[in-house]
């Protein structure tokens, strides 16, 4: 880039180092990461290009990015996407998981540029990474965390929107599969149960939280053989399990899907390995494909910023109906509920 030229930010670096009385050539060491430029001037470099809306970091060699992953098979599909993507873009890419091998997974954090988690980092498994490589650029997807940047959908829209519908339809009793380790899923359920109980101080949510030997199905059996009144509606923060649920049960008990209304959320073709039939339910969900294109998106664009704090985008979410939620009220009695 010349001196003449703009970046991504319509920044003309000559005429920005004039108004900082700097060199043109400490703007382009700040934008290469040059060690030699004072930390005080790195500073106001850098504020004054997030200013005028300059902000990647451009490097000539080859960006180094790892990606770390689970045991879920929806995060390893997306993921291997996106390393594709990046890889046509002679991006350097390596995977990881650092809950089977911490010790590789520090080793490659160490000698890369960016991390990117389609696992779930712990608190320390974040300071641990910044500690061995102070300058790591780290980016989380599916749920918030203490990474540079996070990308998840809209999970507290979702939960409310959720609980607005079910309102509209009349329901006010609603058993909820939990997951507590999870962070997404419990965003989603708090906002639900927050605004289910500010639509109707008087419903009654159930939360089913999933015992590792019963599974998922065993659970919510024995919830509803155990509990003394039934609810009307069963809600499922991850739409897969919703899927997961009517394999194992619905030869054997075909009567809950027609006795019980199912709430789901997220989009059946997310859902990996794709099953043979799938079941689809009124759901929550969003476009997973957003969460590839704003990474690709920050990876490109690395922001540079004078302090790191964390920035979060949110993927909005929607709401899809199709039929699996009976309608239990007239639109009259839902206004009268909401005037109480």
């Amino acid at each position: 880039m010349t001196g003449q030229e703009k970046g991504n930010g319509r920044v003309n670096i000559r005429a920005l180092a004039r108004e900082l009385k700097v060199s043109a050539m400490t703007l382009y060491r700040v934008l290469n990461n040059a060690p030699t430029v004072r930390q005080a001037t790195r500073e106001r470099v850098v504020e004054a290009l997030n200013r005028h809306g300059f902000y990647a970091l451009r490097q000539n060699r080859k960006i180094r990015i790892t990606f770390d992953f689970s045991d879920n098979c929806f995060q390893h599909h997306y993921g291997a996407l996106l390393m594709q993507r990046l890889s046509a873009r002679d991006y350097t890419c390596s995977v990881t998981d650092h809950r089977q091998h911490y010790e590789g997974f520090l080793d490659a954090a160490a000698e890369s540029d960016i991390l990117v988690f389609f696992s779930q980092p712990t608190p320390e498994i974040l300071t641990e990474a910044r500690r061995i490589n102070p300058e790591l650029f780290t980016i989380c997807l599916y749920t918030r965390c203490g990474a540079d940047i996070t990308i998840t959908a809209d999970n507290t829209l979702g939960g409310e929107m959720a609980a607005e519908y079910l309102h509209r339809m009349g329901h006010s009793h609603v058993a909820v599969l939990l997951a507590l380790s999870h962070p997404s899923r419990m965003e989603r359920y708090q906002s639900f149960y927050a605004r289910m109980k500010l639509l109707n101080p008087f419903c009654r949510i159930d939360p089913m939280e999933e015992q590792p030997r019963q599974g998922i199905s065993g659970t919510i059996l024995n919830y509803l053989r155990q509990t003394g009144t039934l609810p009307t509606c069963l809600f499922f923060p991850a739409g897969g399990f919703a899927q997961l649920f009517f394999e194992e049960v619905s030869e054997q008990h075909p009567e809950i899907f027609e006795q019980y209304s199912i709430m789901s959320f997220d989009r059946p073709c997310d859902f990996w390995p794709q099953p043979k039939e799938i079941r689809e339910f009124d759901r929550i969900e969003f476009k997973a494909d957003d969460l590839l294109d704003w990474t690709e998106y920050y990876i490109i664009n690395r922001p540079m910023l004078k302090n790191r704090t964390p920035i979060h985008t949110s993927i909005g979410t929607t709401l899809k109906v199709v039929g699996s939620v009976r309608k239990l009220n007239s639109d009259e009695t839902a206004e009268m509920t909401d005037n109480q």
